[in-house]
C-alpha cells in the first residue's frame, strides 16, 4: 500500500505481479534480459487455500494473450491495414504483464484510488468485478464505465498511442481487481505515417 505512485501521488492499492512463465534455458532468460524468467508463486503447500492458483493464473494469462493478439488483429483492420500487421512486426511475442490489484475502501471523499494516468503499453485490458469505480477521461469529462458481465475495458495504451494518436487518461476509484495485457515493445518508426491522427 502506498508504495508506487501515480504522477508523484501514493496509490492506494496492493496487487500481485506476474510476466510470462519462462524457464532458466529461454534465450531471454540467458541472456540476463530483465523482468524475464520464472514468477514467483505462493508455495501451495504454506497456503493450501492457494492450490490450483499457479495453474489459473497462467490459464488466464494465455487466454488474454490471445484475446490481446485477437484486439490488435481488429485494430489493425479498423487502420486499414493487414490483420496481421502488428504481429508481423511488434506483438508476435508480446512483453505480458498480469496484475491482480485489490483497493482497499477510501476514507473521505475526493479521493482515489489510482490518479489520472495512461498505461505504458499497447493495450490494458481490465476486467472489473461488481466494485464500480474506474474512469476514463473524455473532452475534460470524469465518465464512469461500470462492470458489465462477461466483458472487458481495453485501454489503448502509450504505445498504442504513440503510433496512431488515440490514447485517452483513466483513473480508479475504488475500483476493481484489474488483469492486463501490455506489449511494451512496440518503436513507432516504421508504422506507416497514415495511421497518425493528425493524417486521417
Amino acid at each position: 500500500m502506498g508504495a508506487e505512485l501515480t504522477k508523484g501521488e501514493p496509490d492506494a492499492k496492493e496487487g500481485l505481479y506476474f510476466g510470462a512463465e519462462l524457464g532458466p534455458d529461454h534465450e531471454a532468460v540467458v541472456a540476463g534480459r530483465p523482468m524475464h524468467g520464472a514468477n514467483q508463486f505462493p508455495d501451495e503447500e504454506r497456503f493450501p487455500d492457494l492450490e490450483g492458483f499457479r495453474e489459473t493464473v497462467l490459464e488466464h494469462m494465455a487466454a488474454m494473450t490471445e484475446l490481446g493478439h485477437l484486439l490488435v488483429q481488429g485494430i489493425a483492420i479498423s487502420l486499414g491495414l493487414s490483420p496481421s500487421y502488428f504481429a508481423d512486426r511488434y506483438t508476435r511475442d508480446p512483453f505480458l504483464l498480469f496484475r491482480i490489484f485489490h483497493y482497499p475502501p477510501l476514507q473521505g471523499s475526493g479521493s482515489w484510488s489510482v490518479g489520472e494516468h495512461t498505461d505504458y503499453g499497447l493495450l490494458t485490458i481490465p476486467q472489473q468485478d461488481s466494485v464500480r469505480g474506474l474512469q476514463v477521461k473524455s473532452g475534460g469529462t470524469w465518465i464512469d464505465a461500470p462492470p458489465v458481465g462477461g466483458a472487458f475495458v481495453c485501454n489503448i495504451g502509450d504505445m498504442l498511442d504513440r503510433m496512431t494518436g488515440g490514447a485517452t487518461g483513466r483513473r480508479c476509484i475504488g475500483c476493481a481487481t484489474l488483469a492486463a495485457w501490455v506489449d511494451s515493445r512496440s518503436p513507432s518508426s516504421s508504422i506507416p505515417t497514415s495511421m497518425r491522427r493528425s493524417d486521417r
